[in-house]
């Protein structure tokens, strides 16, 4: 699964907009960055940003990387 993936999910599931889950990870994560990233336009995402990323959806950042590594979906 992509990261992408993870964070439209995670938004989804939890009735999150782009820019209320970029409001969670602080001043380092804006909703542009959760954009370009659930379109693939990028595939991986600073570690800055997904530190907040992280932040954000309230998981550390190896289980954010563990998910979207999974094979799996």
């Amino acid at each position: 699964m992509s990261f992408g993936k993870v964070i439209k999910n995670y938004r989804t599931e939890n009735g999150l907009s782009q820019v209320d889950l970029a409001k969670r990870g602080g001043d380092k994560l804006q909703q542009t960055d959760i954009s370009r990233l659930e379109r693939q336009f990028t595939s991986k995402p600073a570690p800055e940003k997904l530190s907040a990323l992280a932040k954000a959806m309230n998981i550390s950042v190896d289980k954010l990387i563990e998910l979207a590594t999974n094979e799996v979906g």
